[in-house]
């Protein structure tokens, strides 16, 4: 498989939580966000371990991973990550965009 890809907005997800995590606990926040993106390199391998997502838009999922949800679709040899977000927010479609 090739690499997956970053959507710009889920790039801001990982920057966004890097910061929150770092105003308390620095080598945390990189430890965390190199964590998530191993477990993205996992879900890259076996995309359909996550949990369908298909009403939130066409054929996302998603997985958790601590208190967060990778929110990703299946491209033809790839995932594509479109959002990393605290898993106790209410999903809304107005969430996603094309980007």
């Amino acid at each position: 498989m090739s690499e997956p890809i970053y959507t710009p907005q889920s790039e801001r997800d990982l920057t966004d939580i890097h910061s929150y995590i770092a105003e308390t606990h620095p080598l945390n926040a990189d430890r965390f966000i190199r964590a998530v993106l191993d477990t993205v390199l996992v879900l890259n391998d076996r995309p359909r371990i996550g949990r369908k997502r298909f009403r939130l838009m066409r054929g996302l999922y998603s997985f958790p991973h601590g208190n967060y949800l990778i929110l990703y679709r299946i491209a033809e040899d790839r995932i594509i990550v479109h959002r990393i977000i605290h898993g106790s927010r209410i999903l809304r479609r107005t969430m996603f965009s094309n980007d």
